[in-house]
C-alpha cells in the first residue's frame, strides 16, 4: 500500500528588502495552522513548517542577513536559488536585509 499526499502553500512575498523578521516570517504561523487543521493522519505524516523557503530568480547568489542581538546571522541561496530560514519568534523585532526581492516564499518543511 502506498500513501502519497501533497501540500502546496505560498506566503506573502516581501515588497521591500529591509523589513522586520516578524514581517518576513508572518506566513509561518499560518502555514502551521493550515497543517494543524488537517486530519490526524495528515498531521502525523505531513510536513512541519519549521521556517521559510525563500526562492529567488536563479543565477546570482542572494543573501539574507538577520541583524540579531547576538550578532548578524547570514544566509545564502543554495544551488536551487533558495534560502532556508529557520523560524524563531524571539527574533520578531530585529531587522532583516535581503539582497534582492524574492520571487516566492513558502514553508520550509
Amino acid at each position: 500500500m502506498k500513501f502519497q499526499a501533497s501540500v502546496s502553500m505560498t506566503g506573502r512575498v516581501p515588497k521591500k528588502t529591509h523589513l522586520t523578521y516578524a514581517e518576513l516570517t508572518a506566513s509561518v504561523p499560518a502555514f502551521q495552522q493550515v497543517i494543524a487543521s488537517q486530519g490526524v493522519l495528515a498531521r502525523m505524516l505531513g510536513p512541519k513548517a519549521k521556517g521559510l523557503e525563500i526562492d529567488f530568480e536563479p543565477g546570482a547568489t542572494q543573501t539574507l542577513i538577520v541583524h540579531a542581538p547576538e550578532g548578524d546571522k547570514r544566509y545564502w541561496t543554495d544551488a536551487k536559488g533558495a534560502i532556508h530560514l529557520p523560524y524563531d519568534p524571539a527574533l520578531n523585532a530585529v531587522q532583516v536585509e535581503l539582497s534582492a526581492l524574492p520571487k516566492e516564499v513558502g514553508p520550509d518543511v
